[in-house]
């Protein structure tokens, strides 16, 4: 047997060489064995009478180049993506499915062909279309109360936060499917702009990139290619001619002016913006311990966050972002103490079993404080990081301690996580999110980013070892069975001033560092490894809704080996339909 090395080993990832050889696989498809003949009669029954009713309500309902949308509702034992009705609704019959809804269907369909839908229901012996005729559940129109999320004009209007311009919406346009339906869908939001809707400021209106301030060339650069220039309303139509999709932010000035914008049928969902922010600040005072003197050497973690006023840690500033947020809104205090546990975490908390892992940080003021009344539009807060990103391609990981307060929808991504997400695989980043804290009953966005890890809090025992779960920590799983958090870290840590606090934000700034140096100490890391790798190094058997897969072990970091384990990375481009 080999001695134990008395030294773990490093770059713990064995790469698997050999060629993958994919192998067909026997597709499934509709037939007459997927036909759930118990309830086809009925179903046809009851959908030929949906589609008659439908066919004498198009007078009252937005068309668009002659077509209405509806919503075809799947029975629960239908979800599969082997049931989806295209046959039925197929482009021979001027039908084209639009997008997966809920737990169905967005449908595009010619007003003029519900009648002979009513009748094809009735007498189809197509073994294909009978299968999505079984299938089936009720088919109505898309309504008003699905583009508000099934809340009303009036709650949705109250939660929107208020500007000059009026109160603000993220609003996503229609994905029609035909090119003349979204034309005429195009020319029907623009006309909204006469008294309905106005756009807000230009993206990155408000960050100052004067060639005379002491901002370095290149991220002037960057923010101002991210900074998309010219109307935002006008931006988001030329995206949809493009895409057939679009995301915009749009002003509204009266609650009737926001029902008009809902009754067009120009817009497939709306929100009130939702104000990004930290948790609640504190006072405290600036730290006073030395910092190691090669700092410069050390892995650089971008931390998105109310900025960094504390004199003690400039020395462990690798840059600085232009502000987003102002000095005086700027969540400040926040943002001081994140920098503390990202830069010295294991300092300020040494009861704790935490690795001594030093960071280098980078600072973007993009959070307001909560009392200060600044309102930070979504889109421009991802414009801004996107920018900051293209400017400095050598921080790999970044820290975002912040929410939105709001749970994450269970059906569907929010669009912040998205967004972060679209970052991360754009610039090859890992965005370390905090899970968020109580009030609330689930996880808050960003935290459903697909592409992050996500950090909930945890309670230490006597001893400082990871305990239970903590308290003031939301939990998950994340939407569509997303196992969010992925990960949990102390949540009740000492920080800037000797203050003992509590909350997610704090749990992500610990974890942070880890991610850090783990990208930069295992070869030909990506940002997927070093998540791969951080889950592999944690304590937990399961997943768990509170504390994910468990806390990264301090006794063995993630770049060494385990007594007995190894990680082997296999790199393949999948083909669909192929088994590997």
């Amino acid at each position: 047997m080999v001695d134990t090395p008395r030294r773990p080993l490093l770059n713990p990832v064995l790469r698997f060489i050999k060629d993958p050889k994919p192998e067909g696989v026997s597709g499934g498809g509709k037939n007459a064995s997927s036909i759930k003949t118990d309830r086809l009669p009925e179903q046809r029954r009851v959908l030929s009478r949906q589609f008659l009713a439908l066919s004498e309500e198009t007078a009252q309902r937005p068309r668009f180049d002659g077509r209405v949308v509806l919503y075809a509702a799947m029975f629960d034992d239908s979800l599969a993506p082997s049931y989806t009705p295209s046959d039925l609704f197929s482009p021979t019959r001027d039908a084209r499915l639009i997008a997966p809804y809920r737990s169905g269907y967005l449908v595009e369909v010619a007003a003029n062909q519900l009648p002979a839908f009513a009748r094809l229901v009735q007498r189809t012996d197509l073994a294909k279309e009978q299968v999505d005729i079984s299938r089936i559940e009720a088919v109505r129109f898309f309504e008003n109360e699905d583009t508000t999320g099934a809340t009303s004009l009036d709650e949705i209007w109250d939660a929107a936060p208020e500007t000059k311009g009026g109160r603000a919406f993220t609003v996503w346009l229609m994905p029609l499917r035909g090119r003349d339906a979204s034309e005429e869908l195009i020319e029907r939001f623009a006309a909204l702009r006469d008294g309905t809707i106005t756009p807000p400021p230009p993206l990155l209106a408000g960050v100052d990139l004067d060639a005379e301030s002491d901002v370095p060339v290149v991220m002037r650069r960057s923010l101002r290619a991210a900074g998309a220039s010219g109307d935002r309303i006008n931006l988001a139509m030329r995206a949809y001619r493009l895409r057939r999709r679009a995301r915009t932010t749009v002003l509204v000035a009266s609650r009737a002016a926001l029902g008009q914008l809902v009754a067009s049928g120009t817009v497939f969902r709306i929100e009130p913006v939702q104000p990004i922010s930290s948790t609640s600040p504190g006072e405290g005072r600036e730290p006073d311990r030395p910092l190691p003197e090669n700092l410069t050497m050390l892995p650089i973690v971008g931390v998105v966050d109310g900025g960094m006023t504390a004199g003690s840690y400039r020395h462990a500033e690798a840059w600085r972002a232009p502000p987003l947020v102002a000095d005086g809104a700027a969540d400040t205090q926040h943002g001081n103490w994140v920098t503390s546990l990202v830069v010295q975490g294991h300092d300020w908390n040494n009861n704790l079993t935490l690795p001594p892992l030093y960071c280098q940080v980078g600072t973007a003021q993009a959070l307001a404080k909560q009392a200060s009344g600044v309102f930070v539009d979504p889109q421009d807060f991802i414009a801004y990081v996107d920018g900051v990103m293209a400017a400095n391609p050598d921080t790999r990981v970044w820290n975002f301690s912040l929410n939105q307060a709001y749970a994450c929808d269970l059906e569907a991504v929010s669009a912040l996580g998205h967004d972060i997400a679209l970052l991360a695989r754009k610039h090859r980043v890992l965005p370390i999110i905090s899970v968020g804290n109580k009030p609330g009953s689930r996880l808050q966005p960003p935290a459903d980013c697909e592409a992050a890890i996500t950090v909930g809090g945890r309670s230490h025992d006597g001893n400082g070892d990871p305990a239970g779960e903590c308290p003031v920590s939301l939990c998950g799983p994340g939407p569509s069975s997303m196992l969010k958090p992925d990960l949990s870290h102390f949540s009740h840590v000492r920080v800037l001033g000797g203050h003992l606090i509590r909350g997610s934000s704090f749990a992500t700034s610990l974890t942070s560092p880890l991610a850090a140096h783990t990208m930069e100490r295992v070869r030909d890391a990506s940002p997927d490894l070093v998540k791969a790798l951080l889950l592999h190094n944690s304590d937990g058997m399961n997943f768990d809704p509170a504390m994910g897969f468990g806390t990264p072990s301090a006794a063995s970091l993630p770049w060494e080996c385990r007594p007995g384990f190894v990680t082997l990375q296999w790199r393949a481009t999948l083909r669909p339909g192929a088994a590997y």
